[in-house]
């Protein structure tokens, strides 16, 4: 089923350099943190925050690992299972690249084995893999209807997957959306029941998340702003 969704090389850091930031009235120095197996270089590409397990998600490319950063101890868990290569290619096409939080796990793409990954941050290992149907750009889990999407940009489309409740997660494909001239980049707004993607020119466009069973169609373009 298709639904249409219309028109660094020396040691790596997450900081390259010192940046100053004002918060509460403090001026506060970040400093660069050496990623594990970052010595021959990272291409950086998504990066976010997982409250429920109050650590920093840096999928690190060509390293393999998918690393966890305590921002309070600044400690780094390394979780991998994912490709690697030896040499760094440049730009952050290599190995996992984006991931997301969602029901108490951690979603990530590879795309070097076009694979989407479930990890458990208990367990520090991937748990269930599914294969994509082509190369994946951004994956984010969407609470209001249990799934993850992943943009395939090269297809001009979202890969819709649903991930069973149970003790083996393993996600299932149910569905394609449809972005032609898209998509780049996915931010998902659950409380709202919307997704946000952008096209390739300055269009941003946004969907409903939420799957009413009454309605034919199901997801659909709200909204297209050009800016």
């Amino acid at each position: 089923m298709l639904r249409k969704f219309p028109t660094a090389n020396l040691k790596i850091s997450i900081i390259a350099f010192t940046i100053t930031l004002i918060a509460a009235g403090e001026t506060i120095a970040l400093k660069p943190l050496s990623l594990p197996g970052g010595e021959n270089g990272i291409g950086f590409d998504d990066m976010g925050f997982a409250p429920s397990i109050h650590r920093v998600l840096v999928p690190a490319g060509r390293s393999g690992n998918l690393d966890l950063i305590d921002p309070d101890t600044e400690q780094i868990t390394a979780i991998g299972g994912f490709s690697s290569r030896a040499s760094f290619g440049g730009g952050h096409g290599q190995g996992v690249t984006s991931s997301d939080e969602g029901r108490g796990l951690l979603f990530a793409t590879d795309r070097d084995a076009k694979r989407l990954d479930v990890v458990d941050p208990k367990t520090q290992s991937v748990i269930a893999t599914a294969p994509l149907a082509s190369g994946p750009d951004y994956v984010r889990y969407v609470s209001t209807t249990g799934e993850v999407w992943v943009t395939e940009p090269s297809a001009a489309r979202i890969e819709v997957f649903s991930v069973p409740e149970d003790s083996a997660p393993k996600p299932a494909h149910v569905d394609f959306i449809s972005v032609p001239g898209g998509p780049e980049s996915l931010i998902v707004d659950n409380a709202r029941g919307r997704a946000y993607t952008h096209l390739w020119t300055d269009t941003t466009l946004a969907s409903t998340s939420k799957v009413a069973k009454s309605l034919k169609g199901g997801r659909t373009v709200v909204a297209g702003h050009e800016g």
